[in-house]
């Protein structure tokens, strides 16, 4: 892969989680971090709101040591190659993580993708689709058995349950807006002020009448 530092990756990079129960050395303090990035792999253009950037270099998530006691970083590695994972979630675990895709897209969903973390790598386990656009900010339950996350473009909230290996079960929930198809779905309707109306005047301020 191509020659990049931690300061390319991490300027490009989207979320970074840390991999707790999978520490990268037997010493204390050094855990294995991940990092997603958007990518060219799928063609799909970086939003244009994150500024330009050259993303020839990324494919997909990227992943390096983080000593915690001394605040030093290994060297990058690609951990897992795929198209735009644009946010991580580890599972509660520390033995899985979950990519939610964007800008890629499935018959106008995004995408949520499954990984077993095995030390510095990650094989795949299964992709779902997202019941929107724009999923982020995910969240695995205390008893690990359930996946939330947003889809911030189309305002929904979804769950999926999670297998006994971590894969991506049924989505079980999914509160608010549907996949934007010619519009985001879901997004509030812009304000349209009501007609004007011309009260009455009193009584006593009509004209008298003629003659």
């Amino acid at each position: 892969m191509p020659d990049i530092s931690r300061r390319t990756v991490l300027g490009a990079g989207v979320a970074l989680v840390l991999g707790r129960a999978w520490p990268a050395r037997a010493q204390a303090g050094v855990r294995q971090v991940f990092v997603g990035t958007f990518t060219d792999a799928s063609g799909q253009q970086v939003p244009p709101y994150f500024g330009p950037r050259d993303t020839a270099a990324r494919r997909g998530v990227h992943t390096f040591t983080f000593d915690t006691s001394t605040g030093r970083a290994g060297d990058i590695s690609l951990a897992a190659e795929l198209s735009n994972p644009f946010n991580l979630t580890m599972h509660s675990s520390g033995r899985l993580l979950y990519a939610c895709r964007w800008p890629t897209q499935v018959d106008g969903e995004n995408l949520i993708t499954a990984f077993a973390v095995e030390g510095a790598a990650l094989r795949e386990l299964n992709t779902v689709r997202s019941g929107g656009n724009g999923p982020t900010v995910g969240v695995v339950d205390r008893a690990g058995t359930n996946l939330l996350t947003t889809n911030f473009v189309t305002s929904s909230i979804v769950c999926y349950r999670l297998h006994a290996d971590g894969s991506l079960g049924e989505r079980t929930a999914h509160i608010g807006g549907g996949p934007a198809r010619g519009g985001a779905r879901g997004a509030p309707a812009p304000h349209t002020p009501p007609p004007e109306r011309r009260c009455p005047r009193p009584r006593a301020q009509r004209d008298p009448p003629a003659g």
